[in-house]
């Protein structure tokens, strides 16, 4: 089905558009289609990229106006992923420690 005979992806579920987009992924990586199909689909995925990030920004939002007593209640970015610099802290204290960049005692060689 070229892309103009398909359906608008912001027209489609989520779930509908990201087994598309699954599908359409599949196909790229297993070769064998021409150029303008390569372009068409890769055009395509983008389209629907942008309707699942759009579709997943307004559940998003619908969340942030409701908290478990039905008042508004926004959702922090850093409530629902991980904060990358707390990740990164363990890290860069094991590297500032002395013992930690020093110590070869455990190697068995």
């Amino acid at each position: 089905m070229s892309v103009k005979a398909q359906k608008d992806p912001e027209k489609l579920s989520y779930e509908e558009a990201m087994s598309e987009l699954e599908s359409l992924v599949g196909r790229m990586e297993q070769g064998g289609l021409t150029l303008e199909e390569s372009v068409e689909s890769y055009a395509r995925g983008i389209a629907l990229t942008k309707a699942c990030r759009a579709k997943l920004d307004r559940a998003e939002e619908r969340i942030r106006k409701l908290d478990e007593e039905g008042k508004l209640s926004p959702v922090k970015a850093s409530d629902l992923r991980p904060d990358s610099a707390s990740r990164a802290e363990p890290a860069a204290s094991a590297a500032a420690s002395p013992a930690a960049s020093d110590d070869f005692g455990d190697v068995p060689f």
